[in-house]
């Protein structure tokens, strides 16, 4: 099952109508299958060119193993900062993220917390405050329950926690993001660009201005050093 969706993805390939009903169909099928084996062909898929399409359209199989994906189906944002629910609105993140696993493993999982700290004010616009470390948390649990390495889980988990920080456009602010983030400085910046790109592109043109410059910054201060 997850071997036709990871070669639809990678070979831009339509799956033929009646293997498609069956991949469905079949879906609870997976829930026979080593987690690691599950782990690799999902690593899979994320790193193919159509990920995002792939997990759209087949997100009720890819969810009888990351059940906490499906709550972000259809949950509105209602705020000035987005125009998409938060599952279009990841899936319009992966796929402008860069061909990294580390990278995408933290797209895929980003907002994943916030239909749990969803609070809406009285004019009806809702707020998601806490939401990175919910996510973060979240996560963790399930590339644990994955049986991913230890080191990509920290990886990723650390650009989840991170993924909203907004650093200022100054030599000490990136000087304290390189500290944070270590090798994967550059990584935390291509999962804001990515988050930046599915959200209300009027609101956020100047943050990815900003995050241009932040990005010379960092490779001058990395010359230096």
């Amino acid at each position: 099952i997850l071997r036709a969706l990871r070669f639809a993805g990678r070979f831009n390939f339509t799956i033929e109508e009646k293997t498609s009903i069956a991949v469905k169909e079949c879906r609870e099928l997976l829930n026979n299958i080593s987690v690691e084996r599950i782990y690799i062909e999902l690593c899979g898929i994320l790193m193919s060119a159509d990920a995002s399409d792939i997990i759209r359209k087949y997100i009720d199989v890819i969810g009888v193993f990351l059940p906490e994906l499906l709550p972000m189906v259809g949950f509105e944002q209602k705020s000035k900062w987005h125009v998409y629910d938060v599952f279009k609105h990841t899936m319009v993140a992966l796929k402008n993220s860069p061909k990294d696993l580390i990278v995408r493993l933290a797209v895929l999982f980003h907002d994943v917390g916030k239909p749990h700290v969803c609070v809406e004010d009285a004019e009806g616009f809702r707020h998601f405050r806490g939401h990175q470390k919910v996510s973060c948390e979240l996560a963790g649990e399930i590339l644990r329950r994955l049986r991913a390495d230890n080191k990509t889980r920290e990886r990723v988990c650390r650009l989840i926690l991170h993924h909203d920080d907004r650093i200022a456009v100054e030599e000490t602010a990136v000087l304290r993001l390189m500290r944070r983030m270590g090798e994967d400085t550059i990584r935390s910046i291509e999962v804001e660009k990515a988050d930046n790109s599915a959200q209300n592109p009027d609101m956020v043109y100047g943050r990815f201005v900003d995050l241009g410059k932040i990005e010379k910054l960092y490779e001058k201060l990395k010359k230096k050093d």
